[in-house]
């Protein structure tokens, strides 16, 4: 049976460097645990993999690869499976902050870590590209959400004064009543306002910049 790390994807700068990781590691691993029973279309199974207490990568070898790649800054977070992924995102976010592996690309067309919004003063944060430099990418961004509106089948989170100009993401009829679990999701989403959000995406063009939200864990908000 063939394996993938699960909700992690590589990146074409730092793919090498994340290979020779996983072959160094592959060679003193002893756990697999499949998480689905449902092969990609190279027929590998997405499975959370560590290795063996003695091996020789430093670190506590009880850790996911997944999670100790990502806290590299070799890959980047993709949750697929539905698993819990709280310890994957912290382990990307500790990267992001520091600057570590991928997000250390801060040229503006290469950048995979972007802003949503500029600062209180109409700044953009410092060295973070903006994410209009990045329609056609996947990227993460970062904002805070200046509006929320609400439309039929689908509503929309909106990072400036003028959507059609400013980044907004828009969520659809099934990922806004996942979110709201059974309440209202205008009563639940409403809240957001003012918060900080992370998403990841591909940026498109339609105005301003904009992504659909195709996966709920794709989505972080920050807490009340």
């Amino acid at each position: 049976m063939t394996f993938r790390l699960a909700d992690v994807e590589f990146v074409p700068e730092y793919q090498d460097l994340a290979l020779n990781w996983l072959q160094t590691a592959s060679r003193e691993s002893d756990k697999a645990f499949l998480l689905l029973d449902d092969p990609d279309f190279l027929g590998r199974r997405p499975a959370w993999i560590t290795s063996r207490p003695s091996g020789g990568l430093g670190g506590d070898n009880n850790v996911r690869w997944s999670q100790r790649l990502l806290l590299a800054g070799l890959v980047m977070a993709l949750p697929q499976t539905g698993s819990d992924v709280g310890s994957l995102m912290d382990a990307e976010d500790a990267a992001i902050r520091q600057g570590t592996g991928i997000w250390s690309i801060r040229d503006a067309r290469h950048a995979y870590f972007v802003a949503a919004n500029t600062d209180v003063d109409g700044a953009q944060p410092l060295g973070i590209p903006s994410v209009e430099d990045a329609i056609g990418r996947f990227v993460v961004v970062d904002g805070v959400v200046r509006s929320v509106e609400h439309q039929e089948w689908r509503s929309y989170l909106n990072f400036g004064d003028n959507w059609r100009s400013d980044f907004t993401i828009a969520l659809d009829d099934a990922v806004r009543r996942s979110i709201a679990e059974g309440d209202n999701f205008e009563k639940v989403m409403d809240r957001w306002s003012g918060r900080k959000v992370r998403v990841r995406g591909t940026i498109e063009s339609r105005g301003g910049p904009y992504v659909s939200l195709e996966n709920l864990d794709w989505l972080c908000v920050q807490p009340e």
